[in-house]
This record gives structure tokens, C-alpha cells and sequence, in this order.
């Protein structure tokens, strides 16, 4: 029999500008959803050049379960999207 520990990998984007580094660095600060660690915040200059803009990923891997199965490809099947396997053990 096999075990599995799975980590849910729930990650959202959303978009924030401001004129400086300091105030972007600030908005992706507040809109951080409560869970979620900050991954990626890629900058940009507006068309306009008066301000900047970036694209705030944010991942939360804080939830994990276990389920058990006979096989391998059982243990794939039953692992729901959004979930990603961190281990998998022999257990009797």
C-alpha cells in the first residue's frame, strides 16, 4: 500500500501601479491575501512613462492531506488539480 502527502498549490496574479518602487512594494504589501506568500512581481514603466506597474503572484502551499492507494497511477488518479505530491510512502 502506498501514502501520499499532498501540498495544495493555490497561487493568484493580480495587477498593481504606483510611482515609485517604495509605493508598489507597499500596494503588493496590503493586497497580499492573508496565506499567501508573495512568488513574483515582475516591473514595468506605463506607456506614459509616469509610473510603474506590476503583476503580483502570490502562492499559498500551507494546506496538505494524505491518501492512500494500491498503486502508483491510483495514487495520480486520485490527486485532485491544484495538489501536488511531496511524498509518497510504503506503508503496510
Amino acid at each position: 500500500m502506498l501514502q501520499a502527502t499532498l501540498r495544495l498549490d493555490e497561487s493568484i496574479e493580480f495587477e498593481v501601479s504606483g510611482a515609485t518602487l517604495d509605493e508598489i512594494h507597499a500596494r503588493i504589501e496590503i493586497d497580499r491575501p492573508e496565506g499567501f506568500q508573495l512568488s513574483r512581481a515582475p516591473l514595468r514603466v506605463t506607456e506614459d512613462d509616469e509610473g510603474l506597474t506590476a503583476a503580483g503572484a502570490y502562492q499559498r502551499q500551507d494546506q496538505t492531506r494524505q491518501i492512500v492507494a494500491a498503486t502508483f497511477e491510483e495514487l495520480w488518479a486520485q490527486t485532485p488539480s491544484g495538489w501536488t505530491v511531496v511524498q509518497v510512502e510504503v506503508v503496510p
